[in-house]
């Protein structure tokens, strides 16, 4: 293995979370992060450490929240962060598929 493209939340590039309202920006998101999520976010911090110290070829991809369609809309890819809160499961895999 040469390159590997793990998927990983925007949550932990410690910006906070566009769109919604003043409660889920500064309540419900971090109370999510902190409390229900921590487990999640600690495995994938834990992640990032690994793919990093591997040595190999990466791509961290940082969806938005997923949701379902059946077809592939225009979607952007970029090295900074994007506007918009959401990505579509099949647009996401669309580019794992790409960055392979």
């Amino acid at each position: 293995v040469r390159r590997r493209v793990p998927v990983r939340s925007t949550v932990l590039l410690g910006l906070p979370p566009r769109g919604g309202n003043r409660l889920f920006r500064k309540g419900r998101g971090p109370a999510d992060m902190r409390f229900r999520g921590r487990t999640v976010y600690e495995d994938m911090r834990r992640m990032q450490a690994v793919v990093r110290d591997t040595g190999l070829d990466s791509t961290v991809l940082r969806p938005g929240g997923l949701f379902h369609t059946d077809t592939v809309s225009d979607y952007r890819v970029g090295t900074a962060r994007l506007p918009g809160r959401y990505t579509q499961r099949v647009g996401l895999a669309c580019d794992l598929v790409r960055q392979a």
